[in-house]
């Protein structure tokens, strides 16, 4: 079975005044901005971030799934990177931004060339995704 991101749900934290105080040891890795959001990414965590209030709204569970190495929003969708805590079944997470649940997800069964190492770059309506293995795209 498919393993899926436990997205937290966190209205109540303190106000961060840098993104040096989220509540994790790891340096932010990637940060993007989607309307009022910023996404941020660790190397195991992924969070969504108000810019307005300042407040993280959510953020990944990484004692169920090790997410954050890479995403990127694309055609309104987030894509996220994340592998289980052993570093096993690295995947893809098509997650609908207007629910915040995932809609589908992509590995080595749907045509991506490897298991590990997924790089995200946006261009037009094709997402595509690099690995040590070559070039695919979604």
């Amino acid at each position: 079975t498919v393993s899926m991101p436990v997205f937290i749900d966190k209205v109540d934290v303190q106000t961060l005044t840098s993104f040096n105080q989220l509540p994790h040891t790891y340096p932010v890795r990637k940060q993007e901005q989607y309307k009022d959001w910023v996404f941020l990414a660790s190397d195991d965590q992924f969070f969504q971030f108000d810019a307005t209030t300042k407040k993280i709204i959510r953020f990944t569970d990484s004692t169920n799934l090790m997410c954050g190495f890479d995403f990127i929003v694309h055609r309104d969708f987030l894509y996220l990177v994340c592998n289980k805590n052993d570093y096993s079944d690295q995947r893809i997470y098509e997650v609908d931004l207007a629910t915040f649940t995932v809609k589908r997800t992509f590995a080595r069964e749907n045509g991506i060339l490897s298991e590990s190492n997924y790089e995200l770059l946006g261009d037009g309506d094709t997402l595509w995704v690099g690995t040590f293995n070559g070039l695919g795209h979604i």
